[in-house]
């Protein structure tokens, strides 16, 4: 669970709110690639990354709704929980990025989806090429 969390920290450094996304899309392409991964971006900006002969597809969207200071995130921890200092967390779905990103480093037969722009409308799942 300590990588999951070190992988969310890791997310919530780089700019992802809905419609600017364009740095957050590099680097889970970049990320899937140097582990091996087949990756897809299409028009929509939904990353499809495939790897060995996977019998289950992980989907988790990649943009966030930024509130307050957001995209400029500054953590700290109270009570045992993450939390974000004058913004949005970009936990919903940041933790299942970070999950995926852990399940990409661990096995060898996966399918990862993550989608664009979902916080405004589902937009990438909607026009989903794959």
């Amino acid at each position: 669970m300590k990588e999951v969390i070190e992988n969310f920290k890791k997310l919530t450094q780089i700019p992802h709110c809905s419609f600017d996304t364009v740095k957050m899309r590099d680097f889970l392409s970049t990320f899937s690639q140097e582990r091996g991964f087949k990756t897809q971006i299409d028009k929509a900006g939904n990353i499809h990354c495939v790897k060995g002969s996977p019998k289950v597809c992980l989907q988790s969207h990649y943009d966030m709704v930024c509130m307050g200071n957001a995209p400029k995130i500054e953590l700290f921890e109270e009570n045992g929980f993450l939390r974000a200092k004058n913004s949005s967390l970009g936990a919903d779905n940041g933790i299942g990025v970070a999950i995926m990103m852990q399940m990409m480093k661990e096995f060898d037969d996966l399918e990862c989806l993550f989608t664009n722009d979902e916080e405004v409308g589902l937009l990438g799942a909607n026009a989903l090429e794959h």
